[in-house]
């Protein structure tokens, strides 16, 4: 309905009051085309002893209001008096089209004269008694006391037709309780406590069902009345807004917020910076706006999303500060970046990278630091925040670089961070580190990294015996000072000069370690007193497989047995993928942890290796699993390594070692190449 019409046209209405009483003039409003499409039919006249059940129910500024049954419809009305001629005006008309009610006609009470109009108890836009209509009955019982407010709520009640979570409701003082002071602000005060009733949930039975009660609230401070709508607009994002009340010792009106964000229906990221928005600012509303909005857009828990926030960094969290180019320093962080929320000891934001090297941009005209700045900015380097010299005054940007293939700083980045705090005195074994960590960019490839690990972070070192070309140890590996992990130390004899072998197998073990079949590899380190390097491996408890069946085959299941196999075919299908082959295939180098897992990559080559590259011209490995071709001269081949799991699965399913009957030795060699292989004799218990 065009409300335009009446506006312009009341004028011309009111030239003309005085040839009509009320009632005729609505009625000759009504039969206008002018304005059919706000009275929707003709009104008519309706005798008042067709209405019976008469009850008062509310009044205002405009009429006296009754509920009433019509006989002869056999439905409900509303009857609103109409004894004033200054009643037709445009609020008058506006209020009965917000309602949306359908204006049946005009009636007079015999004994008081008063015209009164016929509406229809039923909400004409949802044809129902809707929740908007049940708030309007209600209008009587409840005052603010400031015309301002009360109309600035019941607004938002009379457009609550179906949903409810909008609309907001004047909220006795005494109705909350345990107050406690919480912050002060621009504002003023603000406070928790417990509200007795609860929310609004719906409407049954002639009242309105509430929700929570002695629920916590968060009550705000209201200063600017006269232009409510923007106030609250600013200091009720992002908290869900259920009413207003006022303080009676210091007549102070107060916005009555839920605790909870009413995008996520639960403490966010977005709350906790809003509620600390008072404890900062840098001076200038336009970049505090800046920053808080940013604030304000994060509302999950993720660090991809905490990561995209601006904060405001005090000057003198900065230190080491170093001039690089024109407007453009270098400077150390004190606090580091925002990681997440703590939630259970200090209550406040968990920060990442204590003392971090970061960039900071000088800018003279603070009026360019826009969001489309930011924006722009932020395609190239990730941007911490904002500060200003306190000298020049001038704003500066916070910022670092980012990886040019993530566009964000990623692993490799936060590796790049730490290459100056750590060494391990070769320079060879420091880039072979460096350049496996650069290639690591995404988190879920964190465990294929590799680190260098100072040997006094490992503790109750113990000889177990000896791998390959190599001595074993098992020791506990103290991480972050706290925690305290069982590994294996594998070291090189004469190492000190790091052997091709060592950072041969280093390599490759590095290059399938994503496999959960092949044994983890956390990183290097060096024993002070050999200075022999050591590979530090995932330790496996149960020691190899060849020890677990001699200790368990008679409590083992034939899907047991299966499933060690399915573990070692998958681990060597990974080195295969990786185009390699093992060439050292036997049941001593499958160790049994969580998992069965393949380890001692030493002799791993590259499938296109000529044996002829091989200068020391040697066979490599158990007799009993080499492959005949091997044993013949010929190259190793993945083939080679399926032959050599072929006696694995033998010896698994059977329990006994290959050839256990036979003499190692040189004959056997021979018999092997002319044909001969173990036979499935299952080990008695």
């Amino acid at each position: 309905m065009e409300l335009k019409l009446i506006n312009h046209d009341i004028s011309a209405i009111k030239n003309n009051i005085k040839c009509f009483k009320s009632s005729d003039l609505f009625i000759h409003l009504s039969t206008h085309s002018k304005y059919e499409a706000i009275f929707r039919r003709k009104l008519e006249w309706i005798p008042y002893n067709e209405f019976c059940d008469v009850k008062y129910i509310v009044e205002d500024v405009f009429k006296k209001t009754y509920r009433a049954k019509w006989i002869n419809k056999r439905n409900s009305v509303f009857l609103e008096s109409l004894d004033d001629p200054n009643n037709v005006t445009p609020e008058f008309v506006t209020r009965i089209i917000v309602l949306l009610r359908e204006i049946y006609g005009i009636t007079q009470v015999p004994k008081t004269k008063t015209f009164m109009l016929v509406l229809n108890e039923i909400c004409e836009k949802c044809n129902i008694m809707c929740n908007a209509m049940h708030y309007h009955q209600n209008f009587k019982n409840w005052t603010s006391g400031n015309n301002d407010i009360d109309k600035y709520i019941q607004n938002t009640q009379l457009l609550a037709h179906v949903g409810y979570k909008n609309s907001l409701e004047w909220i006795p003082y005494d109705r909350f309780y345990d107050f406690k002071h919480v912050a002060e602000d621009k504002f003023g005060k603000s406070y928790k406590a417990n509200w007795t009733d609860g929310n609004i949930k719906y409407w049954y039975s002639n009242n309105w069902i509430r929700e929570n009660p002695n629920m916590l609230v968060f009550l705000k401070s209201l200063k600017n009345l006269k232009d409510i709508t923007l106030e609250l607009n600013e200091i009720t994002v992002p908290y869900k807004f259920y009413g207003i009340t006022q303080d009676p010792k210091t007549n102070t009106y107060m916005a009555v917020l839920s605790e909870t964000c009413e995008n996520c229906n639960s403490i966010c990221n977005a709350i906790h910076f809003q509620q600390n928005f008072e404890n900062w600012t840098s001076g200038n509303k336009n970049i505090d706006k800046l920053i808080q909005d940013t604030q304000l857009s994060v509302h999950n828990k993720y660090a991809s999303v905490i990561k995209k926030i601006l904060e405001w960094v005090p000057y003198n969290r900065l230190y080491n500060i170093k001039y690089i180019s024109e407007s453009n320093y270098k400077a150390n962080w004190i606090d580091g970046y925002i990681d997440k929320w703590d939630h259970h000891n200090n209550k406040t934001w968990k920060r990442k990278e204590q003392n971090l090297i970061v960039f900071l941009k000088s800018l003279d005209n603070p009026n360019s630091i826009t969001p489309e700045y930011i924006n722009e900015i932020s395609k190239h380097y990730e941007v911490y925040g904002i500060t200003q010299d306190p000298e020049t005054k001038n704003y500066m940007m916070i910022y670092n670089e980012v990886c040019g293939k993530c566009k964000y700083v990623c692993s490799a980045i936060h590796f790049k961070r730490n290459f100056k705090n750590w060494t391990s005195g070769n320079i060879n074994v420091d880039k072979f580190i460096q350049d496996i960590q650069l290639s690591v960019h995404k988190d879920a490839n964190i465990r294929n990294v590799l680190e260098w690990i100072p040997y006094d972070k490992f503790n109750n070192i113990k000889y177990i015996g000896k791998g390959g070309f190599a001595n074993v140890y098992r020791a506990e590996w103290t991480i972050n000072g706290q925690h305290n992990k069982l590994v294996a130390l594998k070291s090189l004899n004469n190492s000190k000069n790091i052997t091709l072998e060592f950072m041969n197998e280093i390599a490759l073990h590095n290059k399938i370690g994503n496999s959960f079949s092949i044994i983890d590899f956390h990183g290097i380190t060096q024993d002070p007193i050999t200075k022999n390097y050591m590979m530090v491996l995932e330790y496996a408890k149960e020691g190899s497989l060849r020890n677990y069946l001699d200790k368990y085959y008679n409590k083992l299941s034939w899907d047991d047995k299966l499933l060690h196999l399915y573990y070692i075919a998958s681990g060597l299908v990974s080195i295969h993928k990786n185009g390699l082959v093992h060439r050292d295939f036997h049941i001593s180098n499958i160790l049994v942890s969580n998992y069965t897992k393949i380890t001692d990559m030493g002799l791993c080559k590259p499938v296109n290796c000529d044996a002829t590259e091989n200068t020391k011209k040697c066979i490599y490995g158990v007799l009993p699993y080499i492959a005949p071709e091997i044993l013949q001269g010929q190259n190793y081949t993945k083939a080679a390594d399926i032959y050599s799991f072929g006696i694995i699965m033998y010896e698994v399913i059977s329990g006994l070692p290959p050839y256990h009957d036979v003499s190692h030795d040189k004959n056997l060699a021979i018999k092997i190449c002319q044909g001969l292989r173990p036979k499935f004799n299952i080990k008695l218990a």
